[in-house]
């Protein structure tokens, strides 16, 4: 997320400030515009309270630090909703599969922007590529995605609207920027049956994206089709619960869908002590039974098959986790690991940043 430029009220007048984030949704430093160096820091806590680490020189009200509170969470809102998707594509069949599922997804999100985007993207060699080779990559990818535009307006409806977008950026950089300049919610790209490998659609990139995308990133496997959402499968550690699950952007996100929650931990010769546990079982609890939420346990010592085949057999319609710290997704990046989760199935998988 980028900062950005609001006005909050303090002592009846409006007041210029710059919110600026310092960690992911839940660290950020609010300076006045009039005056950068009288600044305050509000950090959201566990059970996303917004609290104050640093007042600054700032005599904030209640009244007015809570209307402080509600800008922020109607900005985070306007990302966590999901209103603006980008999708990638390499105008594949399989890419089409997945930009197919966006359109159908945006519908049941409420969705109004859907963003196509292609890179075209080559390492120039001083001046040995003439310009109007250049040109002829930007023309024939504009046209590719004008097509691909035209394709999926039958899955769509009037509300939604699709834009493209095409240039010769690496695809990682094009993806961090197009996401935070136009607050896009959610990333969505698809597999390809190239090799037998079955490679992503934009080879040993995908693996980049996965770890650098600050926000959720969607594989669609080439087998799948739209379902209505309705039963999330959220595949989770013992280790942490509470400073690392992302709470706030799944509770968006099961709301948006009018979805069920289920959570799944896959554990194998009880790595966590009975103790340890509990106190991580009773804070799952605490996060999610206000949510509804159906709780499962089981034990597998491959976990990734043990999520997929716990899927296949409880009608889910989306797998979500977070692979970056959680203890049996530390290797996920690892290709045969990431094989079994998003080539095996016809279930779209759903990869999280972790934090609250």
């Amino acid at each position: 997320m980028r900062a950005f430029k609001t006005k909050v009220q303090v002592r009846n007048q409006d007041v210029g400030v710059n919110i600026i984030p310092l960690e992911k949704d839940k660290k950020f430093r609010i300076e006045k515009i009039s005056n950068k160096s009288d600044s305050l820091i509000l950090t959201r806590s566990e059970h996303n309270q917004w609290l104050i680490e640093d007042l600054g020189n700032w005599n904030f009200s209640d009244e007015e630090f809570q209307s402080l509170g509600k800008v922020l969470e109607q900005h985070l809102n306007k990302i966590y909703t999901m209103k603006t998707i980008l999708v990638l594509s390499d105008f594949s069949d399989t890419s089409f599969i997945a930009a197919r599922y966006a359109a159908s997804l945006a519908h049941q999100l409420g969705t109004s922007r859907l963003i196509l985007y292609h890179s075209y993207e080559f390492i120039p060699v001083a001046a040995d590529i003439p310009v109007p080779e250049l040109q002829n990559f930007f023309e024939e990818s504009t046209d590719s995605l004008s097509k691909l535009k035209n394709d999926l307006q039958p899955f769509t409806d009037e509300n939604i609207t699709i834009e493209t977008l095409t240039d010769e950026r690496p695809l990682i950089e094009a993806v961090r920027s197009i996401t935070d300049k136009e607050h896009a919610g959610l990333v969505i790209m698809g597999i390809s049956g190239k090799s037998q490998l079955q490679k992503m659609i934009v080879g040993s990139n995908t693996v980049s994206i996965a770890k650098e995308c600050s926000v959720p990133l969607l594989i669609v496997p080439r087998e799948a089709k739209f379902d209505k959402i309705h039963r999330i499968l959220f595949a989770c550690d013992l280790k942490e619960v509470l400073t690392t699950t992302p709470s706030q952007v799944l509770k968006t996100l099961i709301h948006s869908l009018g979805a069920r929650l289920v959570i799944l931990n896959v554990d194998h010769n009880n790595e966590l002590s009975a103790s340890e546990a509990l106190s991580e079982q009773t804070a799952l609890h605490e996060l999610w039974d206000s949510e509804n939420a159906e709780y499962h346990y089981i034990d597998r010592e491959d976990t990734a098959e043990g999520i997929m085949e716990f899927a296949d057999k409880n009608d889910i319609q989306l797998v979500v986790t977070v692979p970056k710290k959680y203890g049996f997704f530390e290797n996920l990046f690892h290709r045969s690991l990431t094989k079994k989760l998003a080539f095996h199935t016809r279930i779209p998988l759903m990869l999280l940043e972790e934090g609250i």
